[in-house]
């Protein structure tokens, strides 16, 4: 019988387990678009989740960005706008009546910089406090301030 498992059983050393605090706020990533998928909102709402890993700083190397991007929320539209443009679609491309949203295929793969903030969890949610990607620019704006944010 493998190591830590007995009749159904599974059993882990817990000692060892680490946890990550979220990037502090202000902190600049250089990010790969890694998911951008079209999916549907609990409301019934089109969304877009949006999943963005950490290529640098080396401190923050693999971390992810989550984010849902409502397509019928002004604001989160925002968001998308903001993204859009970092990624480098120039923003009288984007900002149209009739914009067609790009493919997971046209999108996964782009870099572009983000500057966290932490979004703190309400008290009693059973969550944690987690970093989001707050402003968004083009890659080649990304400088690393790592040093200076911890």
């Amino acid at each position: 019988m493998p190591k830590g498992k007995e009749e159904g059983k599974v059993t882990v050393d817990m000692t060892k387990a680490k946890t990550l605090e979220p990037i502090p706020t202000g902190a600049n990533c250089l990010v790969a678009i890694t998911k951008f998928q079209k999916a549907e909102a609990k409301s019934g709402a089109d969304k877009i989740h949006i999943e963005m890993t950490v290529v640098e700083p080396e401190v923050y190397k693999g971390r992810i960005f989550f984010d849902d991007i409502n397509l019928d929320n002004a604001y989160t539209l925002g968001r998308l706008l903001q993204l859009l443009v970092a990624s480098g679609i120039p923003e009288e491309d984007v900002r149209v009546a009739k914009f067609e949203i790009p493919s997971g295929e046209e999108m996964e793969g782009k870099t572009l910089c983000v500057t966290s903030r932490i979004q703190e969890a309400k008290p009693g949610s059973g969550f944690t406090d987690q970093a989001k990607a707050n402003k968004m620019r083009l890659a080649k704006l990304y400088t690393d301030n790592s040093e200076s944010i911890e």
